[in-house]
């Protein structure tokens, strides 16, 4: 096709697929970037999801954790020191197989989770407002940055 006759209809559609992609991509990551700033008590929000599935479901493989909340290895395990460091978690070694490791939670975390139950809605507010400034009814809740 030469340039003076213009561009076609798929060009501009695949132009305007490319645009398309690029601002849900670039909208996807403002969003994670700001709920990876959110912490509760100091443990930064994906902690928290982390704890909470332990809570609600049991001890667990990091290997099944980073699955299930679409953490990659690097980052399931990252989060997994740290909360192992704070005195959060604790790991095991399944006693049939010791290779598997699971993951529990400790008396420390039962009870922030018993202090922040209700920090649900402070939290996805400061998700999904565009403002720096936070308001929270809890200052248990925080933003970092």
């Amino acid at each position: 096709m030469s340039g003076k006759q213009g561009k076609s209809t798929d060009d501009k559609q695949w132009e305007r697929l490319q645009e398309t992609d690029y601002l849900f991509c670039k909208m996807v990551r403002r969003f994670v970037k700001e709920r990876d700033r959110v912490s509760v008590e100091g443990i930064a929000l994906p902690g928290m999801l982390i704890l909470q599935k332990i809570i609600r479901d049991g001890e667990q493989r990091l290997g099944d954790l980073a699955e299930q909340l679409d953490f990659t290895s690097g980052a399931i395990t990252a989060l997994s020191d740290k909360l192992e460091a704070g005195g959060y978690t604790v790991c095991r070694c399944k006693e049939n197989d010791r290779r598997k490791v699971l993951k529990g939670i400790t008396e420390k975390e039962r009870e922030m989770v018993e202090r922040t139950a209700t920090l649900g809605n402070d939290v996805l507010r400061c998700c999904s407002r565009g403002s720096r400034k936070r308001s929270l009814s809890s200052k248990a809740v925080s933003m970092n940055g």
